[in-house]
């Protein structure tokens, strides 16, 4: 099973099981992914909010992520992915 964060259309990072359970079992969490990727995280004058998207390649959901300038997932929303 593979996990998955997705920062843009062809820039994907592949996680192991356990950065993934990490991760989704503790989202208060300082993540690094997230400090290192805090500029692709914004939201523009119509309140558009760009987003990461962090999934399991063989789920049906996955986790997007708007950190707000944090260093963790201040804000996430689990979405269907279909």
């Amino acid at each position: 099973m593979g996990y998955t964060l997705k920062k843009k259309d062809t820039d994907n990072e592949t996680w192991t099981e356990n950065k993934y359970n990490s991760f989704i079992n503790d989202f208060m969490a300082e993540q690094t992914f997230i400090k290192d990727n805090i500029q692709l995280m914004s939201m523009n004058d119509h309140d558009v909010v760009s987003c990461l998207l962090v999934y399991c390649n063989n789920c049906y959901f996955g986790i997007l992520v708007y950190s707000a300038g944090y260093k963790y997932a201040r804000y996430i929303a689990k979405i269907l992915i279909t």
